[in-house]
């Protein structure tokens, strides 16, 4: 998650979506360390969004400022310009129709509004293992750079080959 920060460049303000953050650890960690932050999260299996809820309920002080919910990610069920920034870790390489999840990524977010990704790229799997995802969702650092200008966001920072790290900005 250290490296995810790294990209924010500064602190996280306003309304932040997580996608897919399973039990919820580093949404409450990032909650933590950013008072000014508030955060949805939004998971495609609804035993991790409860495990989420039950770890968020341990931490009473957070509950105000943090949600788990269940979605799919292709299809979020928030209004166009809802929030002020998203992340994902290493969640894009688990969704079949991630191109759709990054569109609506774009759609959720306010003009101006930042994507912080960390994914593995197609690298990061020995050939053996790439058979476990759909091959359409495995990418390189190019190819989901491109994917994210093509859905209409601003790349301001791309680094890694096996693990990716991108900022972007909703155009």
């Amino acid at each position: 998650m250290e490296m995810l920060l790294g990209l924010a460049d500064g602190p996280l303000k306003g309304k932040g979506l997580a996608l897919g953050p399973g039990v919820g650890w580093e949404t409450l960690a990032l909650a933590e360390k950013f008072p000014q932050a508030t955060l949805m999260g939004v998971d495609y299996d609804p035993g991790q969004v409860e495990r989420a809820r039950l770890n968020l309920a341990a931490r009473a002080a957070l509950v105000p400022r943090v949600e788990f919910r269940r979605g799919d990610a292709a299809t979020l069920s928030f209004p166009a310009a809802t929030f002020d920034f998203a992340y994902e870790l290493n969640v894009l390489h688990h969704i079949r129709g991630h191109l759709a999840a990054i569109r609506e990524v774009r759609r959720v977010l306010k003009p101006g509004g930042r994507f912080f990704l960390q994914d593995l790229s197609r690298r990061f799997f020995l050939p053996g293992l790439r058979q476990l995802f759909p091959p359409e969702s495995l990418f390189t650092r190019a190819e989901l750079v491109w994917q994210l200008e093509a859905a209409g966001f601003g790349v301001e920072s791309a680094r890694g080959q096996a693990i990716i790290f991108i900022r972007a900005r909703r155009r």
